[in-house]
């Protein structure tokens, strides 16, 4: 008998209302090749294992479901070790096709177009494509499309979240579930897999929409996270695991991977910019118990800098008395915080500085504004702090480099 290539894996909890679409779009799919469909029911409460068994039943040797008693999910997170050991142990196909249980696929082609990559090329390791986003909230459809054609996918759009892979348009060889570590321990799935699939080879893109994606229904992760202190557990696991993956990939994409820290650092401490600062410490101690942990003494000292008016640090002080002469980077609100910051505490600057490219302001703040090719001093003299959010950090750094500055600060860096 022909082996099987593919195991599609499709987690559900929950999902009566959803998954007859899953397993009929997987049921669809036309192919050369063989395929098993493995559901792995996470003790769901409502009639989803039943709905399963009724598929179970017409379709033996096609379906094979895992029943859970008791919900491995809350038992186990953040870790996903449990489910990527069942992955290992019930996946007999070369590669593994994933579909929750409340999205499907909407092209019967899809697994053949996937494979079929996947087999001539050698070097790549999972194949994804475009997805319907449908918002059971507002009840809207939107076609997401990532590429404007088929390509590989840059990892740095991946690492920076230019982009947005959806689950279940991934299909990816079966070698990727050696992935191990702390890449299992951030309470999610698809992210961590999609960046470790990059440390084995390449990753393709179909310009195709193939899949559907449910956000916003109960029980979703999306609506899930709409909880504040829960998006701001998932934005701090995050950060651990982009650390660490940046250490483990020998900060091959340090400057990417510093942006994606900075956009999870700022979404947390958004929810928190109207505390006042014994209140935030107290808020951000619920939410990482180990106060010597270096992810709780950034976002402290980034709060500080952020919504402390009379708050410098000691690294901003020492700096300051290094050079004669202090300016600004930027000329917007990071800047005008700085600003009243020195102000504040009688030290004196010359003015603000900005790119070659931005548009020319004569002052801001009362201060001169000079582009960098005009400024009047000598670059190597002159302490430069950052005023810019350090989302657009590959930018910033662009613009020192091209302007030949290496002396500066930001005290809003994370």
């Amino acid at each position: 008998m022909e082996d099987i290539l593919v195991s599609i894996w499709c987690t559900t909890y929950n999902h009566e209302l959803y998954i007859k679409d899953a397993i009929e779009s997987f049921l669809a799919q036309k192919t050369n090749f063989r395929y098993e469909i493995i559901i792995h029911d996470d003790a769901s409460t409502d009639s989803t294992a039943e709905i399963i068994r009724n598929y179970e039943s017409k379709y033996p040797g096609l379906i094979f479901p895992i029943y859970q008693t008791k919900n491995q999910y809350k038992k186990n997170h953040p870790s996903i070790k449990w489910i990527q050991d069942l992955e290992i142990q019930k996946c007999n196909g070369k590669y593994i096709a994933v579909c929750e249980g409340d999205d499907y696929w909407v092209d019967n082609r899809k697994l053949q177009l996937q494979i079929e990559y996947l087999e001539a090329h050698p070097e790549c390791v999972m194949t994804v494509h475009d997805a319907t986003i449908l918002d059971c909230r507002q009840r809207t459809e939107k076609e997401e499309r990532l590429y404007s054609r088929d390509c590989v996918v840059s990892e740095e759009d991946i690492i920076s979240q230019k982009l947005c892979i959806r689950t279940a348009s991934m299909v990816y060889r079966k070698e990727v579930l050696k992935m191990g570590g702390f890449f299992l321990n951030t309470g999610v799935g698809d992210y961590p897999t999609l960046l470790y699939s990059f440390t084995l080879g390449s990753v393709y893109y179909f310009n195709r929409v193939m899949s559907v994606y449910r956000q916003f229904h109960a029980g979703s992760w999306t609506a899930s996270i709409s909880n504040v202190e829960v998006w701001c557990v998932h934005n701090i696991r995050m950060i651990d695991f982009l650390i660490r993956y940046n250490e483990y990939t020998k900060y091959k994409h340090d400057i990417y991977i510093i942006v994606r820290i900075q956009k999870s650092a700022i979404r947390i401490l958004q929810n928190f910019e109207k505390f006042c600062k014994e209140d935030f410490f107290n808020s951000l101690g619920n939410l990482i118990i180990d106060n010597e942990n270096k992810i709780y003494c950034r976002l402290k000292r980034l709060w500080m800098h952020l919504y402390d008016e009379n708050y410098i640090s000691e690294n901003v002080y020492e700096f300051c008395a290094k050079y004669s002469k202090i300016v600004i980077m930027g000329a917007g609100n990071y800047a005008g915080i700085i600003a009243r910051k020195l102000e504040c505490h009688s030290i004196s600057f010359e003015g603000f500085v900005i790119s070659n490219e931005e548009r020319m302001m004569d002052r801001y703040l009362g201060k001169r504004v000079w582009k960098f090719e005009s400024i009047p001093y000598e670059l190597k003299k002159v302490g430069i702090i950052i005023g810019i959010n350090p989302i657009i950090w590959n930018q910033i750094i662009d613009s020192l480099n091209k302007a030949g500055a290496n002396n500066y600060i930001c005290p809003f860096l994370f």
